[in-house]
């Protein structure tokens, strides 16, 4: 191979060079694809796994290859490999740099898809979490509904270009159900009408679920969305019209932060129905739904949680969950009026509750943790862990944790 930095040390001469031959049974090289298809490249460059017999296709890359390295699959590949930190730490900005050049130069629905998360912070709390979306990065619906549009008509991304959201269908229903929740964002008949459209067109078929992990659940996701529009749109019989979509939901898909939203809706539903008549039976339910959504991190249950602490439905009296809930909910990028309405009404009594002020030091917690879930450092049930110590509360408050007793 040459003279190395062990035979000079050793001394003599270099031992005499090798060189690797292409086994005789193969065809003759033609083109540099043949020493190096682009299946192969795309293994060896995204950390994949090269077989035995495939080793012998390996060449140096050089200008030839530049064709190779910025197909659809490679680009798309790359983003998804920084994002999720395979063989390599994760990486928003690399992931971001990628996505972006597979949309510019190919259109690919999955680029598309997750530049349309970042620019509208993450159109679920999965998602928010998956693409690590701070809350100090900037939100902009508009350029978020654009890339959704894109994606909903990328009909021509290659079947290749896919990794996580493989096949093309799951990604297109994911794409749908993005472009519909911005839609309804938005707000507006005309906005409702085309949302409600592009939902009914992902209920119109049988789940398509992705190739590899189960991430999102498209069906599902697009029956909760469609029953909040029913709610929206106040027709006649619209509460037993959208309960009969979320409760044909199945149960697996209500759990998890994958399934926050649909346990969101669902409780919100039943919450409505003890308005409109009380109810006991169903206070509980939407309590039960709304605080297990809340728990894993759902951007808008944070309020109804306030409000049936501080009212006594489904759930004791308790104000410093209800006062939690309502800073939660105006801690968020967009803060829920509703939570900042009450707030001020609460701030203008005489004297300030001291279960605020103990809400407010815990909502700090919960955010510095919920950070160290996007910057990867937790998990979410270990931030969550954290935040409900109790010690940690006080130490927020300056009241060092008592010695416990001794046993």
């Amino acid at each position: 191979m040459g003279t190395t930095a062990s035979n000079l040390f050793r001394g003599g001469a270099p031992p005499p060079s090798k060189r690797l031959r292409r086994a005789s049974d193969l065809p003759a090289i033609q083109s540099v694809e043949d020493l190096f298809p682009p299946e192969v490249f795309f293994k060896t460059v995204a950390g994949g796994y090269l077989e035995a017999e495939e080793i012998g296709n390996i060449a140096c890359a050089n200008r030839q290859f530049k064709e190779t390295s910025y197909n659809p699959r490679m680009t798309t590949g790359r983003g998804c490999i920084a994002l999720i930190g395979q063989g390599c730490s994760p990486s928003v900005p690399e992931a971001k740099k990628w996505f972006k050049i597979a949309a510019e130069l190919h259109g690919t629905r999955e680029a598309l898809l997750f530049l349309g998360e970042w620019a509208s912070g993450g159109t679920t709390t999965f998602m928010k979490f998956f693409v690590r979306s701070r809350s100090a990065d900037p939100v902009d619906p508009v350029e978020a509904e654009t890339l959704f549009r894109a994606a909903v008509a990328a009909d021509d991304s290659p079947s290749e270009s896919y990794c996580i959201f493989a096949p093309a269908g799951h990604a297109h229903d994911l794409a749908r159900i993005g472009l519909a929740t911005m839609l309804m964002k938005k707000g507006g008949d005309d906005a409702l009408v085309e949302a409600a459209s592009f939902l009914d067109a992902v209920l119109d078929h049988d789940n398509i679920p992705a190739t590899q992990q189960q991430m999102r659940r498209p069906n599902s996701e697009a029956g909760a969305l469609r029953a909040e529009i029913i709610l929206q749109q106040q027709a006649p019989g619209a509460l037993a019209e959208a309960l009969e979509l979320v409760e044909a939901i199945p149960a697996a898909d209500l759990e998890g932060i994958e399934g926050s939203n649909c346990a969101y809706v669902l409780g919100k539903i039943y919450k409505a129905l003890d308005e409109e008549t009380p109810n006991d039976e169903h206070a509980r339910r939407a309590w039960e739904h709304i605080n297990a959504a809340m728990g894993v991190g759902h951007p808008r249950a944070a309020f109804d949680v306030g409000q049936m602490a501080e009212r006594g439905r489904g759930t004791p009296v308790h104000l410093l969950t209800a006062y939690t809930g309502y800073c939660m909910a105006v801690s968020r990028p967009v803060p829920d009026e509703r939570a900042v309405a009450r707030l001020r009404e609460v701030a203008a009594g005489p004297q300030m509750p001291v279960e605020l002020m103990v809400a407010i030091v815990r909502v700090r917690q919960y955010n510095a943790q919920a950070d160290e879930v996007v910057q990867g450092n937790a998990t979410f049930e270990q931030a969550m862990e954290h935040m409900n110590d109790p010690n940690q509360t006080l130490a927020l408050l300056g009241i060092p944790a008592v010695d416990p007793a001794p046993q």
